[in-house]
């Protein structure tokens, strides 16, 4: 991988050429994913709206690469020229952004404009029951950030993004958790710091009220005020939905991130924290000689789809808490967690993975954890890999976007939950701390994604 060095052409990351190398990457890339586009469809005179050139599910590698490249190189682009005054205004930019984005959701603003052709903004507000001069002047700074565009003057049609939320369900839902459970949190990071020294200072036995807490003005964590708030628990499943769609995150690499082939024939695959049962089903799908057993809490697998009826004999449902040892008599080969361990604090991540011991001795006995491994701080900024070009990156790429999207994923955990994402040093201390004998035994982050895949053995004590 390079480094900062190697991706800014100097021993000075920030020297002057800097701009031409990065503007020369983002050219580059820009260049390939256009031959890609005129190789899938002719020239059109379609409008170059938002998200018009967004890549379909299936892009080869190399072009998933380009587009990183360009977002990555651009991103580094704009922070070298940025002054003071521009980082302000664009975060002032941001936050209003936000909340038209909010207002359009909660309003529902997006299902009343058509999916072919446009509206007049007169109809449109008359439709929708609000005001004509707030629905105007909201939805022209929503466009600035591609959500809808303005045609001709006086109408409003869909991008390829705002469209997106209109016809997927677990976006617009995804959309209302972020305006209306995410950001009233993130305004409570201050307060929810002043708690815990308050705590400290105080010697309580009583936890630090997380930001959500303080927020939401609730005593209760997280998934105790989720089970009695339907309407967020809805907006969160939909939003896992998404995640699970989405490239970034795209179930489909766990296949790439853990070598399935090699189990035998009837392995028991024990999908901790399952859900639904989203990713087991995936799985079973394509890995017809393994057998899965889905566990989460009983309100949760209350509420899941009936599995496929040529998986019912592979794909089974069991009311479990992982917080508890494996029922007795379970018997097991490979146990799976997704993304649910960055939802606690250390000392429970170390809670659950010691109910889990017992069933991990003896041999080929596994664990799979996929999770983010945050990287060491600015480890990831080069965006290229010497001379063959993008198509060498990751899908996510190796850059500052790939970097905020991690941190900003483990300080929302922290608002949300006091859970965390992890560095490999602090997965390595937590499964020390559990059980001196689990050891990491190979990471796996496939191409294209986000989310490593930790494999984890407990190592014999036997000479």
């Amino acid at each position: 991988m390079l480094t900062n060095q190697d991706f800014y052409g100097s021993e000075e990351p920030m020297s002057l050429s800097s701009i031409e190398v990065l503007a020369q990457k983002a050219a580059d890339a820009a260049r390939q994913l256009a031959r890609f586009h005129r190789a899938r469809q002719p020239e059109t005179t379609r409008a170059a709206t938002a998200g018009f050139l967004s890549l379909p599910d299936g892009a080869p590698a190399e072009i998933t690469a380009a587009k990183t490249t360009l977002l990555e190189a651009t991103t580094a682009l704009q922070q070298l020229v940025m002054s003071p005054s521009d980082f302000h205004l664009n975060n002032t930019i941001y936050t209003q952004q936000l909340a038209s984005y909010r207002w359009l959701a909660n309003l529902q603003i997006a299902d009343h404009v058509p999916l072919d052709g446009s509206i007049e903004y007169n109809a449109l507000a008359e439709i929708a029951n609000v005001p004509v001069q707030q629905l105007t002047r909201i939805a022209r700074l929503a466009m600035t950030g591609g959500f809808f565009y303005e045609p001709t003057p006086g109408h409003i049609q869909h991008t390829a993004i705002s469209a997106g939320f209109r016809s997927s369900e677990a976006l617009g839902q995804t959309m209302l958790f972020l305006t209306e459970t995410v950001l009233p949190t993130t305004t409570k990071i201050v307060e929810m710091s002043r708690s815990a020294q308050y705590a400290l200072r105080e010697g309580t036995e009583a936890p630090a009220r997380t930001a959500f807490q303080l927020a939401h003005n609730t005593s209760l964590p997280f998934f105790a005020y989720l089970a009695q708030a339907p309407e967020l628990g809805k907006r969160l499943a939909a939003g896992m939905r998404n995640n699970t769609a989405a490239q970034e995150t795209s179930v489909q690499h766990v296949l790439n991130g853990f070598d399935w082939s090699a189990l035998p024939a009837g392995t028991h695959v024990v999908d901790l924290g399952g859900n639904h049962g989203l990713v087991s089903v995936y799985l079973a799908e394509r890995l017809p000689n393994l057998r899965f057993t889905v566990q989460d809490l009983e309100g949760v697998i209350v509420r899941a789809p009936a599995i496929p009826m040529e998986l019912e004999d592979r794909v089974k449902f069991q009311a479990h808490s992982f917080f508890e040892p494996q029922p007795e008599g379970q018997q097991a080969d490979v146990f799976f967690i997704r993304q649910c361990l960055n939802n606690w604090p250390d000392e429970d991540v170390v809670r659950i993975l010691q109910a889990l011991v017992p069933s991990l001795e003896g041999s080929g006995k596994t664990l799979l954890m996929n999770n983010i491994v945050v990287p060491a701080p600015f480890s990831t900024i080069a965006v290229g890999e010497g001379d063959v070009g993008p198509a060498s990156v990751d899908y996510y790429g190796k850059g500052l976007r790939h970097e905020a999207t991690a941190r900003t994923r483990d300080v929302s955990m922290m608002q949300m939950m006091n859970g965390a994402e992890r560095d490999m040093q602090q997965w390595t201390q937590l499964l020390k701390a559990a059980d001196e004998r689990l050891e990491i035994v190979a990471v796996q982050k496939p191409e294209g994604s986000i989310l490593s895949v930790i494999e984890v053995k407990l190592r014999s004590t036997q000479m």
